[in-house]
């Protein structure tokens, strides 16, 4: 993966996020900000876009003191995501394909970005993410999808009949 033009204003938009959402004070932000600017002087088109991430994390950890600043964070939405438990239990159980919809459920999961939205309603965001997976696999070739690859390698059957303990 490359880095393309349309990633550097992401990035910046990515330290706006992570500084008010970790209260960082706007002098440290724009610090961190003229740090990215630099970096990128120095960064090479084709060098992955992961190492500024990388970058902007670590000066996050030292400006925030804190060796992990989105724990809090982490914990709230995975506190958000427990009392949504038994409705993703039970959309996978009375799924058509229980698999399948695990698997959206778990891309639905990775996809939830705090650093975009700071007030999130797990649901309709689980709901939204599913409808959007739905249209993407339609669109996506099998190799790029492979669920029943996937499933194959698994020995997972379509249509289990209880999918939780």
């Amino acid at each position: 993966m490359q880095t393309k033009l349309q990633c550097i204003p992401c990035f910046f938009q990515q330290v706006l996020q992570a500084g008010s959402l970790l209260n960082v004070s706007p002098e440290k932000t724009k610090s961190l900000m003229d740090s990215v600017g630099s970096r990128f002087s120095s960064h090479p088109p084709e060098h992955c876009p992961l190492k500024i991430a990388r970058f902007i994390q670590a000066r996050l950890v030292e400006l925030t003191g804190d060796r992990d600043p989105y724990r809090e964070i982490k914990d709230q939405s995975n506190e958000l995501a427990m009392q949504e438990f038994d409705l993703i239990k039970d959309w996978v159980n009375v799924s058509v394909d229980p698999l399948l919809t695990s698997v959206k459920l778990a891309c639905a999961g990775t996809i939830i970005d705090y650093g975009i939205a700071r007030q999130i309603d797990p649901k309709k965001e689980i709901s939204d993410i599913l409808q959007e997976e739905d249209q993407s696999i339609a669109r996506e070739s099998p190799h790029l999808f492979a669920c029943d690859a996937f499933r194959k390698k698994t020995g997972r059957s379509p249509h289990p009949s209880v999918y939780w303990g």
